[in-house]
Protein backbone atom coordinates (compact mmCIF):
# COMPACT_ATOMS: atom_id res chain seq x y z
CA UNK A 1 0.00 0.00 0.00
CA UNK A 2 1.71 3.48 -1.05
CA UNK A 3 2.18 5.83 1.56
CA UNK A 4 -0.53 7.89 2.55
CA UNK A 5 1.29 11.63 2.34
CA UNK A 6 2.90 10.74 -0.86
CA UNK A 7 -0.14 9.61 -2.52
CA UNK A 8 -1.76 12.54 -1.58
CA UNK A 9 1.02 15.03 -2.49
CA UNK A 10 0.54 13.45 -5.94
CA UNK A 11 -2.98 14.30 -6.00
CA UNK A 12 -2.02 17.75 -5.12
CA UNK A 13 0.77 18.38 -7.86
CA UNK A 14 -2.09 17.01 -10.44
CA UNK A 15 -4.63 19.63 -9.27
CA UNK A 16 -2.01 22.00 -9.32
CA UNK A 17 -0.94 22.72 -5.70
CA UNK A 18 3.19 21.89 -5.38
CA UNK A 19 4.08 21.36 -1.42
CA UNK A 20 6.53 24.08 -1.29
CA UNK A 21 3.87 27.49 -1.49
CA UNK A 22 2.63 28.27 1.92
CA UNK A 23 0.27 26.45 3.38
CA UNK A 24 0.83 23.25 1.35
CA UNK A 25 2.21 21.31 3.70
CA UNK A 26 -0.66 21.84 6.62
CA UNK A 27 -3.26 21.45 3.76
CA UNK A 28 -1.32 17.70 2.85
CA UNK A 29 -1.08 16.71 6.72
CA UNK A 30 -5.40 17.62 6.63
CA UNK A 31 -6.00 15.59 4.18
CA UNK A 32 -3.87 12.83 5.71
CA UNK A 33 -5.79 13.19 9.17
CA UNK A 34 -8.99 13.33 7.56
CA UNK A 35 -8.21 10.11 5.32
CA UNK A 36 -7.41 8.50 8.18
CA UNK A 37 -10.62 9.97 10.33
CA UNK A 38 -13.28 11.03 8.43
CA UNK A 39 -15.29 12.07 11.49
CA UNK A 40 -12.92 15.30 11.48
CA UNK A 41 -14.92 16.79 8.65
CA UNK A 42 -17.60 17.47 11.28
CA UNK A 43 -15.73 19.47 13.40
CA UNK A 44 -13.32 21.23 10.99
CA UNK A 45 -12.28 24.24 13.42
CA UNK A 46 -12.61 21.92 17.08
CA UNK A 47 -10.91 18.87 15.64
CA UNK A 48 -8.81 18.90 12.42
CA UNK A 49 -7.32 22.60 12.61
CA UNK A 50 -5.85 21.73 16.64
CA UNK A 51 -4.56 18.80 15.56
CA UNK A 52 -2.63 19.58 12.63
CA UNK A 53 -1.61 23.31 14.34
CA UNK A 54 -0.09 20.71 17.11
CA UNK A 55 1.46 18.98 14.48
CA UNK A 56 3.43 21.84 13.21
CA UNK A 57 3.54 23.93 16.61
CA UNK A 58 1.63 26.75 15.44
CA UNK A 59 -1.70 28.08 15.87
CA UNK A 60 -5.31 26.37 14.68
CA UNK A 61 -6.37 30.20 13.53
CA UNK A 62 -2.85 30.21 11.57
CA UNK A 63 -3.79 26.69 10.30
CA UNK A 64 -7.15 27.72 8.81
CA UNK A 65 -5.08 30.70 7.46
CA UNK A 66 -2.46 29.11 5.65
CA UNK A 67 -4.93 25.90 4.22
CA UNK A 68 -6.79 28.92 2.05
CA UNK A 69 -3.75 29.61 0.37
CA UNK A 70 -3.17 26.52 -1.79
CA UNK A 71 -7.04 25.71 -2.33
CA UNK A 72 -7.12 29.26 -3.96
CA UNK A 73 -4.22 28.36 -6.37
CA UNK A 74 -5.61 25.35 -6.76
CA UNK A 75 -8.75 26.93 -8.13
CA UNK A 76 -7.07 30.11 -9.99
CA UNK A 77 -4.74 28.44 -11.69
CA UNK A 78 -4.91 24.68 -11.10
CA UNK A 79 -6.19 22.00 -13.85
CA UNK A 80 -9.84 22.00 -13.51
CA UNK A 81 -10.94 19.29 -15.08
CA UNK A 82 -8.85 16.76 -12.63
CA UNK A 83 -10.22 19.07 -9.61
CA UNK A 84 -13.68 18.02 -10.75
Amino acid sequence: MPNIESSVQNILNEIGVPIHVPGGPYLREAICIAVDNPGVMNAIDEMLYPQVAKIFQTKPPRVDRQIRYPIEIACDRGDLDTLQ
